[in-house]
């Protein structure tokens, strides 16, 4: 945990690291299982995902209320949809 930084995307619930030993045959050898459990802030889900979907569906609106004389309400409409 020395090196953990904190992350504006995820938080850090619940870390662990585990030693154990496991019999192979007639061997032993020691294993280490490290278990991390992170959870996803819902604010980076809203202005990733959700905040420009809504925006570019307002500003799709506006191709409307260009001039059909101007020649750009083709283009603009084109380049909206990708």
């Amino acid at each position: 945990m020395l090196d953990y930084m904190i992350h504006g995307e995820w938080g850090l619930r619940r870390p662990e690291v585990q030693t154990k030993l496991v019999y192979v045959g007639t061997t032993i050898r020691s294993l280490i299982e490290v278990t991390i459990v992170m959870k996803r802030r819902p604010t980076c889900f809203i202005f990733n995902i959700l905040l420009p979907v809504v925006l570019l569906s307002f500003l799709n609106i506006f191709v409307f209320v260009i001039p059909v004389e101007s020649g750009e309400k083709i283009n603009y409409g084109e380049d909206t949809q990708f």
